[in-house]
């Protein structure tokens, strides 16, 4: 390395001290703030789209619906066991489908971007659905729905079967017809599923069960292309939070960067504008007054330092990079929604 390189480097570390304390202040200002900043986050969200695809089972994996929404964006989702299907129509390709997914499950960086859908029905103009968390009052969380149960209710656990415990404080997955048009709105529903499993009581011998493992998508496996082009380089890979890695010096250098290492300080420059130092969710290019974080630092693996996927869409930045089908794609073509 150079000593004009390792000055520049030795520059941006000094500059870093500084943002460094500019990102405390603020942090110290975000922590004041009251907690209800940030909460009432609804736990599930609404898709709705036409059925473009049906893919059936492989290698082990669920079947995927494709579907485009209202926009023409396309998304998708897999029938595991655990999704509730309210009305037990299966979906053929044209039907309008309505699901409610639970967003305080990751979802991995994919596009067409794939949701942890918990229920979903074939599109009907004499029902609807919905899926919440219900109070005392059979409210949901959000002032959208009211359920005032009858003997016409049916009520099930979500394996389906009858149930007959309380409705209050759960979590539901609710078919209904007619509602009045107050806030929130009121109907007696035709179906409820008691979405959370009821707990099971102790016995001597506990049968040993394992949790159901997520869908993760073998990126090690997929093509990388960048600018159009496939580019030979080290295998991506996945954490634990299924955060897509992948090499930074390869794709770097194909963009057209100029990629310099210091041992000392353990930072990868690319020309003398980003900069990014292993272990530390801290990115920064010279374009920005302070540096950018992705939620997962850069890691050596191998002998070859990995970055976030969001790292080439946030930092460099690239219109696109993305996870399609079986493909890693970075690129500046139009960007991708």
């Amino acid at each position: 390395m150079s000593g004009g390189e390792s000055m520049s480097l030795m520059k941006w570390v000094r500059r870093r001290k500084t943002i460094t304390g500019l990102l405390v202040i603020t942090a110290v200002f975000l922590l004041s703030l009251p907690m209800t900043a940030f909460a009432d986050i609804p736990s599930f969200g609404k898709v709705e789209g036409h059925v473009q695809e049906i893919e059936e089972s492989s290698q082990g994996q669920s079947p995927i619906i494709r579907l485009e929404d209202e926009s023409g964006s396309p998304f998708g989702f897999r029938i595991t066991k655990d999704v509730i299907n309210m009305t037990d129509e299966a979906p053929e390709e044209g039907d309008f489908v309505t699901a409610y997914y639970d967003t305080r499950k990751p979802m991995i960086m994919i596009y067409p971007p794939e949701y942890p859908v918990v229920a979903f029905m074939v599109g009907s103009e004499q029902q609807s659905l919905f899926v919440g968390e219900f109070d005392e009052n059979l409210i949901d969380k959000t002032n959208y729905l009211q359920l005032k149960i009858d003997e016409d209710t049916q009520t099930l656990n979500y394996n389906k079967e009858p149930y007959t415990g309380s409705l209050e404080g759960r979590e539901l997955a609710v078919l209904y017809g007619a509602a009045t048009k107050s806030i929130p709105a009121q109907t007696n529903p035709e179906l409820v599923i008691v979405l959370a499993a009821e707990e099971a009581e102790p016995s001597e011998e506990p049968e040993q069960t394992e949790e159901p493992e997520a869908y993760r998508p073998d990126v090690s496996q997929m093509e990388l292309v960048v600018e159009g082009e496939f580019l030979e380089a080290p295998a991506a890979w996945t954490t634990e939070d299924d955060i897509v890695m992948l090499p930074v010096r390869a794709i770097a250098e194909k963009i057209g960067f100029n990629v310099m290492w210091s041992q000392e300080l353990r930072t990868v420059m690319l020309d003398d504008s980003i900069t990014l130092t292993i272990g530390e969710d801290a990115y920064y290019n010279m374009k920005y007054d302070k540096p950018i974080t992705l939620g997962t630092a850069s890691e050596i693996r191998d002998g070859r330092t990995f970055v976030p996927l969001s790292f080439f869409r946030e930092v460099i930045p690239m219109n696109n990079a993305y996870v399609f089908e079986n493909q890693i794609v970075i690129n500046n073509e139009e960007p991708m929604e």
